[in-house]
């Protein structure tokens, strides 16, 4: 048997804690861990990208060329 909060007694224990506030600032970092991810995926996918085409250009301008030749 458990007392409330001016003393009556309930029929179930409830107890007292702080769910709510540990489970919001739980999912909030867990949001924050997936926007970092997904962040850094971006930039990893942009990088990648980018390097692809610098490097494509270049071998499309002059694919069969050496350092040694002059164009």
């Amino acid at each position: 048997m458990a007392f409330g909060l001016f003393g009556s007694s309930t029929g179930a224990a409830a107890p007292i804690t702080s769910a709510p506030v540990d489970k919001s600032s739980q999912v909030k970092e867990e949001l924050k861990a997936q926007i970092a991810q997904e962040l850094a995926v971006a930039n990893a996918t942009e990088l990648v990208n980018k390097i692809t085409s610098n490097c494509f250009e270049k071998c499309m301008s002059a694919p069969y060329s050496y350092k040694d030749e002059v164009s």
